[in-house]
């Protein structure tokens, strides 16, 4: 009977029911969670997904650019995640089953695989089934999964895993070619596929006799090849790197962005050993300099990572790939090589605790061997199997966290956030509502704290649409406009609102809905001259703009 339950707990049909079984237990509170952030822009609100006729379109626009709703912009490039959002939205249109569906299945596939991975690394079964039940249990990974536009994430790495597990068979031709195409199709997944050629050299690094040889690694030239023509593309056609967004800060000098990234390592550290107080909108103050604790304690984390990589023997070796898996999946969004649109992201933690955790696991279950250890093995297990538990849970009521705008940023702010742009995508919710007091109290946090996003445009027409009880996110231009002229005879604060469109004018004079708006107050007060000065204004803007595609 032992030798039987042996061979069934060995079998990977068993590991993979297993994985399968967890995930859906701890993701099972999801089914309900509606739409949030970016999911608005990206799902329910794209016009790119209402016709197979956009699916051209995709390849040739950023993402979000079909958001039907005030100026957004994005210089992501990211096709194969919207291709996926077209086919299920034809398949099953705005559901929240079906595209939660989507991120559960695909991370489901990415657990299978970092246990098909470690098992293709000779790592023992135990220790690679540990791995892939850890990392796929873990709370933190919720703002990959349970946020649906997080689709990204769990994409691109499906199909980095395949080719890494392609290239541990051998750095043939034939292999070669395929990983290649696994490549391609993770960069048009997300930007950060651009450190793949990083992790074949990890592999080799790992897997060949004379590791210290510069020469083994010039194996993996296609892939830098690859790599650097999609940069080339990218920067010809958009002038970005890819890495940046609207809230990005593109005048943060490289220390600057350096000394931030070395501040985020120990948080980054502490949220995989220790998942609490998870949230969305991390803030970091900028700090110069040595000086700042947690810098220096991201300088400790570089110091004492390097010292095992450089010094590893057999039995380190696992742990030493790991570190430099989660080193070269993590630089493309560290902020150093080009700024980021926020300090620290959990789901910039996907990919990088893959490696991380698959090889510390099998480097822990190279002490467990012996007939003497035939205990602590007892008691490890035990211990495992206690952690997994309480992950699951962990993440089973993280999920409620995403149950709406409301949850999700409120949360934030229990956690002694103050990020001024989750006061201002909690006021859009708000908007959505129709409560507008709670919208506009929301607005004005920014406005008051004088940041940097009180000086962004939108946040002054987001601030006079308040004032004036409109939701501006319509499903059309037209929509909008017949909105706010049916909302300006009940409007109680025309001045509050003239007073926010001045300020937004200022500060971008060639916003369209600004000027649309403003063109329908002066209408209404039967200032035709005025009014149609704003609509001349807005006319040119929505030429350069194409607004409303």
């Amino acid at each position: 009977m032992s030798a039987r339950f042996s061979r069934i707990t060995d079998s990977p049909r068993f590991a993979f029911a297993l994985l399968i079984g967890a995930v859906l237990l701890a993701y099972a509170d999801i089914w309900h969670n509606e739409f949030v952030f970016d999911d608005l822009v990206l799902v329910s609100r794209d016009k790119f997904l209402t016709s197979w006729r956009y699916a051209g379109a995709l390849f040739s626009t950023h993402l979000g650019d079909g958001f039907s709703g005030i100026h957004y912009h994005s210089p992501f490039y990211r096709p194969l995640q919207m291709l996926l959002y077209l086919v299920v939205y034809q398949l099953a249109g705005p559901s929240l089953t079906a595209f939660h569906a989507l991120n559960l299945l695909l991370h489901i596939a990415n657990a299978c695989l970092l246990y098909m991975l470690g098992l293709r690394l000779a790592f023992r079964r135990e220790a690679a089934l540990c791995a892939a039940l850890l990392w796929a249990l873990h709370p933190v990974h919720t703002e990959a999964v349970t946020y649906m536009s997080g689709t990204a994430d769990p994409l691109c790495v499906l199909f980095q895993l395949v080719g890494i597990i392609i290239l541990t068979r051998g750095y043939d031709r034939k292999s070669v070619l395929a990983s290649s195409a696994c490549l391609i199709l993770a960069l048009l997944c997300k930007e950060s596929a651009v450190a793949f050629p990083l992790l074949t050299m990890g592999l080799l690094f790992y897997q060949h006799e004379d590791q210290r040889s510069p020469k083994i690694y010039l194996k993996t030239w296609p892939f830098w090849a690859i790599t650097a023509i999609y940069i080339c593309i990218r920067i010809y056609l958009s002038g970005s790197s890819g890495f940046l967004d609207a809230f990005a800060d593109p005048n943060a000098g490289f220390l600057n962005r350096l000394s931030i990234a070395l501040a985020t390592l120990p948080t980054y550290l502490r949220l995989i050993f220790w998942p609490s107080g998870l949230h969305v909108e991390r803030t970091l103050l900028e700090h110069a300099g040595l000086s700042f604790a947690p810098i220096l304690g991201g300088v400790a984390i570089i110091a004492i990572s390097a010292a095992l990589i450089i010094l590893a023997t057999s039995r380190t070796m696992p742990l030493a790939w790991g570190i430099l898996w989660a080193a070269a999946a993590h630089i493309p969004e560290s902020g150093i090589l080009a700024p980021v649109n926020a300090p620290v992201c959990e789901h910039w933690l996907y990919f990088p605790s893959m490696g991380l955790i698959l090889g510390t696991t099998q480097y822990l279950a190279g002490y467990l061997d012996g007939e003497g250890q035939k205990g602590i093995r007892r008691g490890v297990g035990i211990a495992i199997v206690a952690v997994t538990i309480l992950l699951g849970a962990k993440t089973f009521l993280q999920n409620r966290i995403w149950l709406n705008a409301e949850t999700l940023f409120q949360n934030a702010f229990a956690n002694g956030e103050t990020s001024d742009r989750a006061h201002i995508n909690l006021g859009e919710y708000y908007l959505g509502l129709g409560e507008f007091d709670k919208a506009i109290a929301q607005f004005e946090i920014p406005v008051a704290n004088q940041s940097r996003l009180s000086h962004w445009s939108e946040l002054h027409f987001l601030l006079a649409a308040g004032y004036l009880h409109v939701d501006p996110n319509k499903p059309s231009v037209h929509e909008e406009i017949a909105e706010i002229a049916r909302a300006l005879p009940v409007a109680k604060r025309i001045p509050d609102a003239k007073r926010e469109l001045d300020t937004a004018l200022a500060l971008n004079p060639g916003l369209f809905w600004a000027n649309e708006m403003m063109a329908q107050i002066y209408a209404y007060q039967g200032e035709n001259d005025e009014a149609r000065k704003y609509l001349v204004r807005a006319g040119a803007s929505a030429a350069r703009e194409h607004v409303g595609h």
